[in-house]
């Protein structure tokens, strides 16, 4: 697995899309017959954030969304390590990167 160098900002509260194309190898992965997650915990305590199941827009491409609601996004957090991760039908999990995220504060919410 990749060192975790990059890093996304959310605004608290937000709704937002990723769109992922999942690769191994610099190849896509074909996504038919997985399921995609997201998931997040703080680096402090490793309290979980959120975990979601994406959906596939392009399985045979790697392609594939995942969605963050607005109470997913509800918690300011600094440093959150999210990762992406695949499943197959008997259960086997294969993580393919993580990222830091951090959710801020915009000027409106409270």
């Amino acid at each position: 697995m990749e060192t975790v160098i990059d890093k996304k900002t959310i605004f608290r509260k937000d709704t937002k899309t990723y769109n992922f194309i999942l690769k191994r190898d610099g190849a896509p992965i074909n996504l038919t017959g997985l399921t995609v997650y997201l998931s997040a915990k703080t680096e402090a305590d490793g309290t979980e954030l959120f975990s979601r199941t994406g959906s596939l827009s392009s399985p045979t491409e790697g392609r594939c969304q995942v969605t963050l609601s607005s109470s997913d996004t509800a918690i300011l957090c600094n440093n959150a390590i999210a990762e992406v991760m695949i499943e197959d039908g008997s259960g086997k999990q294969d993580t393919l990167g993580q990222f830091y995220i951090d959710i801020v504060k915009d000027v409106k919410t409270d």
